[in-house]
């Protein structure tokens, strides 16, 4: 997710990237690839991508794009759509993952080559970076390549706790080539793979951090305030739009953490907590405005109820919808219902499990 700081803390910005990485074949087939992973991470990132606006994420090896055209036509339309928008970005510029050691360096020119291509013919974008998570080994070369194919960036993820062969010379910096050309690297990934197991607003070297760039800004009553103002905008937005009620829970655990932060008198961390509140607040308000403007919504009774590709129980199931989830009505077809989300997504609903209210 792309966290963008309210402007009390400015100064101060917190990026979660979010990423998949899947490998075509490894204690799997590629037939499971594309019976299994392929359609998982599509819909999976779908949901994420409707349900908070910020979330942003990547996704590399443009073979794996090309699978999904083929044998997911549909959801590869709603792709372009998320990728016209900045929130699906194409990554590795690769055709897929190779190795980078042994292979000449015409085999990841080419690779480069065919893979850009790919994002060029299909999306009008091209990759900037090399994107190598789960490769073991790279050639004093691969800097240079990339370079000379226009690319400016590099990172993986097998340094480290990986078997670096040597120290690594920096966490951010210019990795070059041996024939002095170069991209950026990022070299320091730290963990792989194995989650986030405490919460980063009680850890103690992440609220340092954060706090070092508001330390000595705001006062008691700075912090105090932007609580209550913060907790008025969440409580108004919430009532007014109960279907996004995840991301009211969301807002109010902000709330909470803000005013612990007041209690240990950290009132830049209660600020910062607390902006985030408001900031999920303005956008399920912003949401409850266009449904109240348009008016002729209907909202879903079930706990989780399909939206389907077609007036059938047989149809593929596109989404899952919550109660309380606004869709406007398109047309009839005897039992079922026609609906458009407020996201645009077009499916068929069984008529009985809407309500106008």
């Amino acid at each position: 997710m792309r966290d963008i700081i309210h402007r009390e803390v400015h100064r101060l910005s917190v990026s979660n990237v979010a990423t998949v990485h899947l490998d075509t074949q490894w204690r799997w087939t590629v037939q499971d690839t594309i019976r299994e992973f392929l359609p998982a991470t599509l819909h999976r990132n779908f949901d994420l991508l409707e349900r908070y606006p910020f979330f942003v994420v990547s996704f590399e090896g443009a073979f794996r794009y090309q699978l999904m055209k083929e044998y997911y036509p549909k959801e590869f339309e709603e792709l372009r759509h998320w990728v016209a928008l900045g929130r699906w970005c194409l990554a590795g510029s690769m055709l897929d993952a190779p190795d980078v050691n042994s292979v000449a360096p015409e085999s990841l020119l080419r690779h480069i080559l065919y893979g850009n291509r790919f994002f060029q013919e299909e999306f009008g974008l091209r990759s900037g970076d090399i994107f190598l998570p789960d490769c073991f080994g790279f050639g004093w070369a691969l800097p240079s390549v990339a370079a000379h194919c226009g690319l400016v960036g590099f990172s993986g993820q097998k340094f480290g706790k990986w078997m670096a062969p040597a120290e690594i010379p920096f966490d951010l910096g210019v990795w070059q080539g041996p024939d002095g050309e170069g991209v950026i690297a990022a070299i320091r990934p730290e963990g792989y793979g194995e989650g986030l197991r405490e919460d980063l607003s009680q850890a103690e070297n992440a609220m340092i951090y954060l706090e070092s760039g508001m330390r000595g800004e705001h006062t008691r009553a700075d912090a105090v305030s932007a609580v209550a103002g913060a907790r008025v905008e969440v409580e108004s937005a919430c009532e007014r739009a109960p279907w996004r009620s995840a991301d009211c829970e969301e807002a109010r655990s902000k709330l909470l953490e803000a005013e612990q932060q007041i209690q240990r008198s950290r009132m830049g961390a209660a600020v910062f907590f607390a902006s985030r509140a408001q900031r999920i607040a303005e956008d399920v308000g912003s949401e409850a405005q266009v449904v109240a403007r348009k008016g002729d919504a209907h909202f879903v009774t079930g706990r989780r109820v399909n939206l389907r590709s077609g007036p059938s129980t047989d149809a593929t199931i596109l989404r899952v919808l919550t109660r309380s989830t606004p869709v406007f009505q398109e047309r009839r077809d005897g039992e079922w219902v026609l609906v458009r989300t407020h996201s645009g997504r077009v499916g068929w609903i069984y008529g009985s499990l809407l309500d106008a209210r």
